[in-house]
């Protein structure tokens, strides 16, 4: 039986490969309501209906792979992701399958809540070519959900050419601005100070 929030031309893509350094030890396996960050984000997309889930691993993959275990989730590891984020975009998106309608992107120290996902799922309803994003009080946050018409782009990306900031530009036009009553689509967790005031704010 479908959940509410199913959407199975959804696809996502969960970048857990990076090393962590600002945090001092893998982001990915940081406790998240009981649950490894990483389990967490996989299990809220799985909810919302996106599918596949693709995580991409790098650094502490073992480890990110067995909090895995279980979860209906697949698996790219990036053997490159020392060399940027970007790497990870190109690994992740290049395992999808082709027939995705709309791909999301999130990073693992950015978690994900019911809530947001209901919202961006609905504006991607409506707007299934938009690039869509979520904003709070003006300002942008995340996820993006980019349409699959973008793919080749978004496998094309580089450190050097920005990321995906280079996708956003190049099709300014298509993106849609989703406003919310959510502070959470601004938050990342990328120092023990930020984990900390996550923890202390209200939970997903």
């Amino acid at each position: 039986m479908r959940t509410p929030y199913a959407v199975p031309a959804l696809a996502a893509v969960v970048l857990a490969a990076g090393a962590s350094e600002r945090m001092g030890r893998a982001k990915a396996l940081l406790d998240w309501h009981g649950r490894p960050l990483v389990r967490w984000q996989a299990e809220a997309l799985v909810h919302a209906g996106a599918a596949p889930v693709v995580v991409v691993t790098g650094h502490a993959a073992e480890a990110v792979t067995l909090a895995l275990v279980g979860a209906p989730v697949r698996i790219a590891h990036n053997a490159d992701y020392r060399a940027g984020r970007a790497t990870s975009v190109a690994v992740g998106v290049g395992a999808l399958p082709e027939d995705v309608a709309g791909i999301l992107i999130v990073n693992v120290d950015q978690p994900l809540t019911r809530r947001v996902l209901t919202a961006l799922r609905r504006a991607w309803l409506a707007s299934p070519e938009a690039i869509v994003r979520p904003s709070y009080l003006g300002a942008h946050g995340h996820p993006d959900i980019f349409p699959a018409g973008v793919r080749d782009e978004l496998c094309a990306v580089t450190e050097a050419g920005e990321g995906l900031r280079s996708v956003l530009r190049a099709h300014r036009a298509r993106v849609r601005d989703v406003p919310v009553p959510y502070p959470e689509v601004l938050r990342d967790l990328n120092t023990p100070p930020d984990y900390a005031a996550a923890q202390a704010a209200d939970g997903p």
